[in-house]
């Protein structure tokens, strides 16, 4: 009963997800705070734009650390984040580090604009053990640039050394959100 009401606040989507798997993927109550650190990420190069996510991993009251995929920002002439509190007003980012410049590269950016009230940063459990076989884990993002929230549920996943395999539908503009168990973040989706 209570997966039930938890599923009803969250959208269709996810209650036909609740209601196909038997209400095991997260719960509304965790997907309302796991939103706060999850951004849509808005580039420009040469006139066409793009959309990625990314996730905060770092909030005081006037910076905003975010982590997202290299390919996501890479050689963009400007780059803006939409906080979901705030969707209606992107905030200039600027690249601060990057891992390398391949497919699979990490970016690091910088907002040096006051976060949206409520922002909140993920926890980083890159070392989580996942067990042989499959495990239920949970995407956050922004696919083909909705204009709205768009939790996608019930991925499996398995490493394998540095790479986490996990299977189910990710469409442009996932890349750079989070991959979560429990609520904390055990890879990016790519």
């Amino acid at each position: 009963m209570l997966a039930h009401r938890a599923c009803q606040r969250i959208g269709w989507l996810t209650l036909l997800v609740c209601f196909l798997y038997g209400a095991r993927s997260a719960p509304a109550q965790e997907i309302e705070t796991l939103k706060h650190a999850v951004v849509r990420v808005l580039t420009q190069k040469d006139g066409v734009a793009k959309t990625g996510t990314g996730f905060v991993v770092s909030v005081t009251p006037d910076i905003v650390h975010i982590v997202t995929a290299t390919h996501v920002v890479q050689g963009a002439q400007t780059i803006e984040v939409e906080f979901f509190a705030k969707r209606d007003t992107p905030l200039r980012a600027k690249v601060g580090k990057m891992e390398d410049d391949s497919q699979r590269g990490i970016a690091y950016l910088v907002v040096t604009t006051p976060a949206p009230a409520g922002t909140r940063a993920l926890t980083l459990a890159p070392q989580v053990k996942l067990s042989e076989g499959s495990e239920e884990v949970l995407t956050l993002g922004f696919p083909q640039g909705a204009p709205g929230w768009s939790p996608k549920s019930l991925k499996f996943a398995t490493r394998d050394g540095r790479e986490l395999l996990f299977d189910g539908k990710v469409n442009e503009g996932n890349s750079g959100g989070p991959l979560l168990k429990n609520g904390e973040v055990v890879g990016m989706v790519q």
